[in-house]
């Protein structure tokens, strides 16, 4: 099934997909920075699966977190991270 050219993929600000991938395999990076950047990506992840018009939740980012990059976060983690999302998106 082709895929419809009216379908955008989702604008992503601050940090690219290519920079959460590669704090995942980066050796360079510290575990701040890695966990920093990553509880990032997992935000960004719960906000595009919200259902429209819904808030996630800082639980929601643990979960994403975990499942998807094995990442542990507290609520104070997941809680900075939706914030930083939400001050880049507007």
């Amino acid at each position: 099934m082709p895929v419809s050219r009216s379908v955008r993929p989702p604008t992503w600000t601050g940090a690219t997909w290519q920079q959460y991938l590669a704090a995942l395999y980066e050796d360079g990076l510290d575990g701040t920075s890695r966990a920093a950047i990553l509880a990032l990506g997992a935000a960004r992840l719960a906000v595009n699966r919200a259902l429209q018009g819904q808030v996630p939740t800082t639980q929601d980012v643990i979960s994403v977190a975990f499942r998807e990059f094995a990442l542990p976060l507290d609520a104070d983690e997941a809680r900075q991270a939706l914030q930083e999302i939400s001050r880049t998106d507007g």
